[in-house]
């Protein structure tokens, strides 16, 4: 069909009328086919084989016991192209580790771009995992991935798993709790720092630097290595801290841009987003008995934006002159995210890399999801009825109180189980009278009068509320705040709640502390790592909300605290130790709260007294209202060798600070209020 429009360009202008060129378009895009409107897709199933292997460690479980499966997410090698996972199937190796065995391995893939008149040029990352039960509570993991294209997508070809999956011993039951998690948190930051400080300094000046978390791993905590797989992939080759002595330095002037990149993908993103996803899944999955795939899925959403730190690198990967290193470099398979023709990195490609892979390795340090068939009885989503060959009545436990249900198939539902009773320690009367699986005991609450302190259940308005100087354990729930109608009191921290509520049973108890409530979902008591780095000209002492840490001479290694939400005080005291009659003292620090930057030196918010002040200046009810704000000061006004070393903090955007001016100062005092969401 051919269509005539008898319209001439605008008398003398040469151009056509606007409203002629936009009918004219839309002329043309209706007269085409739809098919040439959409993106091209080509979508087919591809089929693995590969090989599975047990960790020498490894006992109790054979490869026959593996199945192997395909990771549900993927992600495309090249921007402008996305990969979308629609089903998979699984199977079991064989007697030799290989599978599949007598199944498939395969998923159901689509590859799609934005252009209709283009074909996909990238293919599609694709994640194996491999899991193993004994049947009575052992577990084993492990994972691997392999790149699939797009005519292998088109013709549904087996693609050959290059690399075995090595299965590691896992946790079978999910839990980070506070020494682990104090570990993995110290462990992945300092030796990242490690690799940082090799890649700046060499291995003279790294050996005598690089730190562990300062005590040994505890028992179970990271069984599958999942500190070292983090490390490994936010700076491939570049990661030197498994062997400090053989390190190599690169030249800092010549790859400053890309050593900063390395950084980036190293601390600020992999090392950042591994804690950040691993606290949430232990805290609001796990400990709230709620952990599922989609649990998981949802803090890995909210833990994506520390990705963000990719998009701040913008040069292309660079080789050091010297020792021939890739700068930055990252571990497989998010090595297809740079060209190797050209260097450029793709960095919506790499942030869809490491969170593909971060996101198995966080699973790893927290612990597997609960699976019916997998030997354990998990409070989380099993019982003796919807998981019968996991829970039997020995296993089962009451799993709530008031959902009118027989739980653990005992013939005994809610409150007359005994699982539901409130429990006291030996030699004291429990407090069985009152249904705590509701809050109705302190709805009577008005806190006109003192509890008794007598021994044996004590009662207050006819209702029983605890044994003794001892609480009874079942959670309690946030409730109104039966005498303030401000905020309320979480365990102490003031929680914003309409209508007000609190659980703080210390407030019930009129100071009887026995064993504290847990606040329910909405009332939660929140902590977080946070991590002081300071260095000095020529040294410090800190104080965190009181409590002393330092001195240190120059710069300290991060000291890392575990804080409760709400506001915090940061106090440091620097003087000049060389007796010069010229003296001169300089602060540079930083302040994250799980990895994240909140507070760092010359941005405003750190209070500076030239001299010492009176009185307690460390305590965080310390009036400085009257204090100066630092002056930040550049790096080349640090006097001689004093400033080098702190290329770190400089990097993390931290200036120097003097309190009166840049050229010369004596000893100082310092504060900075923080927040702890």
């Amino acid at each position: 069909m051919s269509v005539l429009v008898g319209v001439s360009p605008t008398a003398g202008s040469g151009r056509w009328p606007k409203d002629f060129l936009r009918g004219t378009v839309l002329l043309v895009l209706l007269l085409l086919p739809a098919s040439r409107l959409e993106a091209t897709t080509i979508q087919g199933t591809a089929q693995f084989q590969g090989e599975v292997q047990l960790a020498p460690s490894m006992s109790g479980i054979s490869v026959e016991d593996v199945v192997v499966s395909v990771k549900d997410a993927t992600a495309a090698t090249g921007g402008g192209e996305h990969c979308e996972i629609l089903s998979i199937s699984s199977d079991n190796a064989d007697a030799n580790g290989a599978f599949p065995n007598a199944g498939v391995v395969s998923v159901d893939i689509e590859i799609s771009v934005g252009s209709p008149t283009v074909d996909p040029q990238e293919a599609c990352i694709v994640m194996l995992k491999a899991r193993a039960n004994d049947g009575g509570g052992g577990s084993a993991r492990g994972w691997t991935t392999a790149i699939v294209n797009a005519a292998e997508i088109e013709s549904g070809a087996t693609v050959i798993v290059p690399d075995p999956i090595v299965l590691r011993e896992a946790k079978a039951i999910a839990e980070l709790d506070k020494t682990c998690g104090k570990w993995v948190r110290g462990q992945l930051k300092k030796r990242d720092r490690c690799n940082d400080l090799i890649l700046r300094k060499g291995a003279l000046i790294a050996v005598d630097r690089c730190r562990d978390a300062g005590f040994p791993e505890p028992a179970m905590c990271d069984p599958g290595d999942g500190v070292e797989a983090t490390l490994a992939l936010g700076h491939g080759s570049n990661d030197q801290q498994t062997d400090v002595a053989a390190g190599e330095a690169v030249d800092p002037v010549a790859l400053k841009e890309q050593v900063k990149c390395q950084k980036r993908f190293g601390r600020q993103a992999a090392v950042s987003f591994a804690i950040k996803r691993s606290r949430l899944v232990a805290k609001k999955c796990v400990e709230r008995l709620q952990d599922s795939q989609s649990c998981r899925d949802h803090q890995s959403g909210v833990s994506r934006r520390r990705l963000d730190k990719i998009d701040k690198c913008i040069v292309a990967q660079g080789i050091d002159g010297t020792t021939g290193r890739l700068v930055p470099d990252v571990g497989p398979p998010c090595g297809v995210c740079v060209d190797p023709a050209t260097g450029d990195i793709d960095r919506e490609c790499m942030k869809s890399c490491f969170q593909l892979v971060l996101d198995e390795v966080s699973d790893i340090i927290v612990g597997n999801i609960p699976e019916c068939g997998d030997g354990l009885c998990s409070a989380t989503i099993e019982n003796c009825v919807s998981c019968p060959e996991d829970c039997t009545t020995e296993t089962a436990m009451e799993r709530t109180c008031d959902d009118g249900l027989d739980n653990d198939c005992d013939t005994l539902a809610d409150t007359a189980d005994p699982d539901c009773q409130p429990r006291c320690p030996t030699g004291r009367a429990c407090c069985t009278a009152h249904n705590w699986s509701d809050d109705s005991c302190f709805e009577h609450f008005i806190g006109t009068e003192p509890l008794s302190s007598a021994s044996g259940c004590s009662s207050f308005l006819g209702e029983s509320v605890y044994c003794g100087a001892c609480v009874c354990l079942p959670p309690v729930k946030c409730i109104p705040h039966p005498i303030n109608p401000g905020p309320s009191l979480c365990h102490g921290i003031s929680v914003s709640h309409n209508p007000p509520r609190f659980s703080e049973l210390d407030f019930l108890l009129q100071g009887q502390r026995g064993v504290a409530g847990r606040c329910a979902d909405w009332c939660p008591l929140q902590s977080a790592n946070t991590t002081v780095d300071l260095g000095a000209v020529d040294v410090w002492e800190a104080y965190i909300d009181g409590q002393r840490f330092g001195p240190v001479a120059g710069f300290g290694i991060g000291r890392d605290f575990s804080l409760s939400s709400g506001e915090h005080v940061l106090a440091a005291r620097v003087l000049d130790t060389s007796l010069s009659t010229s003296p001169f003292s300089a602060l540079i620090g930083t302040v994250e709260v799980d990895g994240l930057l909140v507070a760092k030196t010359g941005d405003g918010s750190w209070r500076a007294y030239d001299g010492v002040p009176s009185g307690s200046w460390w305590e965080v009810n310390y009036d400085d209202t009257g204090w100066g704000v630092a002056s930040p000061c550049a790096a080349e006004d640090i006097p001689g060798s004093l400033g080098s070393g702190f290329d770190s903090l400089l990097d993390d955007g931290a200036q120097w600070v003097l309190p009166r001016s840049c050229t010369q100062d004596g000893e100082s005092v310092w504060r900075l209020r923080f927040t702890v969401p």
